[in-house]
């Protein structure tokens, strides 16, 4: 399959970058970040859409700070390992 070059990510496979807002971001431990990331990639990754949202609901519902009543918004994009490989 061919990749338009507009359309082609500008960074490494497996890499990915993680946009949070505070009410998740003052949560998380720095040096635990890529296991994290790992978490959210692999674990809900590869599920369809609709079930995905609703997962991520249900764990941002219920995360771990008690009364922390913050908003908390999450985006993460990456680039698999096998992302556009062999795209020209």
């Amino acid at each position: 399959m061919s990749v338009p070059p507009s359309t082609r990510p500008s960074f490494t496979p497996g890499s990915a970058v993680l946009l949070a807002t505070d009410g998740i971001a003052d949560d998380l431990v720095s040096d635990r970040l890529s296991d994290f990331i790992n978490l959210l990639t692999e674990e809900f990754g590869c599920m369809q859409p609709a079930v995905r949202w609703r997962s991520l609901c249900q764990e941002l519902r219920n995360w771990p700070t008690p009364k922390h009543l913050d908003d908390k918004t999450l985006a993460i994009l990456w680039h698999k390992k096998d992302d556009f490989e062999g795209a020209s």
